[in-house]
C-alpha cells in the first residue's frame, strides 16, 4: 500500500503561529485571528484499512477539529468523531495551547514537528523526526515567544 506524505505538521503549526498576522489562514466558521487561542495537537491515528499508525498534527478549537490535508483544510469536525474515526488514543496526544507556545516550540526545535518522543512503530514522513531538523521554518526567530499551558519547558522537568 502506498502512503501519501502530507504536510500536516507545517500547516497546523503555521496556522496557529501566524494567526492574527497578515498571512492568517481563513477558515469560514472562525473570525480572523481566532486561531491564536487554538490548540495544536500532535497525535497518532491508525489507518482504518491497513492498521498502520502514523504521526499527525491537527488543530482543536473548542470541541471542533480542523484537519490539514494535502487538499486544504477539512473544517468543523466534532472532536469526538475525529478521535473515533482516526482510532486516536487521547494518551498518545500532546497538546500545545495558543500561538505563543507554538511559536516558541518552532523556534526551539527549528522544525514543524513532532516535538516529543513517539513509539517506534509510528510512521512519519521524511524530515519529521525529533532528532533531525525537518521542514525548517523561515526566519521566525523574531516572533515573540511565551509560556504555554500544557507542555512544560524542558528545563523545568
Amino acid at each position: 500500500m502506498k502512503y501519501e506524505i502530507g504536510n500536516c505538521y507545517e500547516e497546523a503549526s503555521s496556522a496557529i503561529a501566524l494567526a492574527g498576522y497578515r498571512c492568517d489562514i481563513e477558515l469560514p466558521d472562525l473570525e480572523p485571528g481566532a486561531l491564536k487561542n487554538a490548540t495544536l495537537v500532535h497525535g497518532i491515528p491508525r489507518h482504518a484499512l491497513s492498521g498502520v499508525r502514523y504521526g499527525h498534527a491537527w488543530i482543536e478549537f473548542g470541541d471542533r477539529v480542523y484537519h490539514p490535508s494535502n487538499d486544504g483544510w477539512v473544517n468543523h469536525i466534532p472532536r469526538e468523531v475525529y478521535y473515533r474515526v482516526g482510532h486516536i488514543d487521547e494518551d498518545e496526544t500532546v497538546r500545545y495551547e495558543g500561538d505563543r507556545k507554538v511559536r516558541r516550540m518552532l523556534v526551539e526545535h527549528e522544525h514543524y514537528g513532532p516535538w516529543h518522543e513517539h513509539p517506534d512503530d509510528v510512521l512519519f514522513g521524511p524530515g519529521h523526526d525529533t532528532d533531525e531538523v525537518g521542514g525548517v521554518i523561515p526566519e521566525h526567530n523574531e516572533l515573540p515567544t511565551g509560556n504555554g499551558k500544557e507542555v512544560p519547558d524542558e528545563k523545568s522537568k
